[in-house]
This record gives structure tokens, sequence and C-alpha cells, in this order.
């Protein structure tokens, strides 16, 4: 039986892990990092906002911070797609499970193409990262 990799995630931490079955505990493959996604806004942003004039009067008003916090969400679950992505290409597992808070698993499931979006067999809504194998395990296939 081909393995069944679980994606443990957040917007700065993933695990992979693998089990050749539902009962089998799951051991660690890797862990990629995303150091960006734990800073916080005013870290990346020390600058103050920018101000535009308006162009029929005196007024001036700031100019809105992009949300960089998502912007790294999205680059760090690129990241994660694009090495699950290579993994199918070569045959290391059958079946895919993602675990990652709502916000982070809708990010990571849109950055997935539908090749590998079809493997996607559990997901599961919590952030798990810091629980053991076993635990993963119960909350995915149980």
């Amino acid at each position: 039986m081909e393995p069944t990799w679980i994606v443990v995630a957040d917007s700065s931490r993933a695990r992979i892990l693998a089990t050749r079955n539902r009962v089998q505990t799951p051991t660690d493959i890797e862990t990629l990092e995303h150091p960006e996604g734990r800073m916080k806004a005013q870290e990346i942003n020390s600058d103050r906002p920018g101000r535009i004039g308006d162009s029929n009067g005196a007024g001036r008003h700031g100019v809105e911070q992009p949300d960089v916090h998502h912007h790294h969400q999205e680059v760090f679950a690129k990241q994660i797609a694009e090495h699950l992505e290579k993994g199918r290409h070569q045959g290391k597992f059958a079946e895919l499970a993602l675990v990652a808070p709502p916000a982070f698993l809708g990010v990571l499931r849109q950055k997935m193409n539908g090749q590998l979006g079809k493997l996607v067999t559990h997901t599961v809504q919590k952030n798990l990262l810091d629980q053991d194998n076993e635990a993963i395990r119960a909350q995915v296939f149980d």
C-alpha cells in the first residue's frame, strides 16, 4: 500500500508525516519553515503609512498598508504545495491529509493544483503542530 502523507501546518511551519495505514502511528518525514509567517505586521511594516493628496483639493490621507500576514500565508502555502506536487510527481504518496487552522487551510487548498487536490482524502481544521504523531493520527483517521 502506498503511503499517505499528512501535512500539519500553520502560516510559519509545516510538518510532513507518513503512514501506510490508518492505525499505524505516522512518522516524521520533514519540516518546512517560513519564519516570516511568525512576524507581526508592525515588524514587517516598520515605516509609517504613506500619504497622498486629493486630486481636486488640499486634503491628504493615509495609504492603507497591504495585508502582509496574508501575503506571507500565500507565499508559504505555495511553497508547501510545490513541495507536495514534487512528491506526488515522484510517486511518494497516494493520499494526502491536510491539518491546519481554517484560514491557512483555505489558502493552502487554493495553491494546490487539480491533480494534487484530488489526492486529499482528509482535512482537519485545527492547529495540531505541537501535538504528538499519535494524537495527529487520531484526529485525522478516527
